[in-house]
């Protein structure tokens, strides 16, 4: 089998993939497991190494009966690769919740390749309006302390443009938040915000149970 290396993580990975959304079906229309089984069992003797599932695939049958299928060979010796369904997610929670979901349902430990499925240009906005560009950066890194930091961050930006919205104009300022436990400063989120005074600020930090926000420069109400 021919493997491409992909130099930033280090990995080989076969040039033919396995994807798991038409496994062959039983006449009730479920997944024939003993013939996927096969299947799978062929790709992987035959070098592939790459084994590409998805959360809706086979109306969701597919992750559950992958992750039996793999169970007898060694994790390292494969490379998992499934999808984040951001139909799904309707708040920042939801991101950590379907991955330890999706976790389960592969019976693994980690995945290898986590993507963000069914993606178009509404979605994406949606995805970054929730966190959840951060959030899947923070477990790429494997920091799940920094989820909370990374969610209060989205969280505060999103409040400043709705009062950006209000105020209707731009001005110099830039504004400093600092979360309490989390040993790190939030600075820069916005800038060139007008007509925005400290009350308001204050009242959207107060709102987010923020526990100190400071101006860097700019106007104090």
């Amino acid at each position: 089998m021919e493997k491409r290396k992909l130099e930033k993580p280090g990995i080989e990975t076969s040039l033919l993939g396995f994807g798991c959304m038409r496994f062959p079906v039983t006449a009730d229309g479920k997944i024939d497991e003993p013939e996927a089984e096969r299947m799978l069992d062929k790709a992987i003797a035959a070098g592939v190494n790459y084994i590409d599932t998805a959360y809706p695939y086979h109306d969701g049958a597919s992750e559950p009966f992958v992750g039996r299928a793999l169970k007898k060979y060694d994790r390292h010796s494969f490379f998992l690769a499934t999808k984040l369904p951001c139909w799904k997610v309707e708040k920042p929670e939801d991101v950590e919740a379907t991955f330890q979901e999706q976790l389960g349902r592969l019976q693994t430990d980690y995945i290898d390749f986590y993507l963000m499925h069914a993606l178009n240009k509404d979605s994406f906005h949606k995805m970054v309006e929730l966190g959840a560009v951060e959030k899947l950066e923070a477990l790429k890194a494997g920091d799940w302390e920094d989820w909370e930091l990374q969610g209060a961050r989205s969280s505060l930006l999103n409040s400043l443009r709705a009062i950006e919205d209000s105020a209707g104009a731009l001005e110099d300022f830039i504004m400093g938040q600092t979360i309490s436990g989390a040993g790190d400063t939030i600075e820069g989120l916005m800038k060139d915000i007008s007509s925005v005074t400290g009350e308001q600020i204050q009242a959207a930090a107060q709102a987010l149970e923020l526990d100190t926000i400071y101006f860097l420069k700019g106007k104090e109400a």
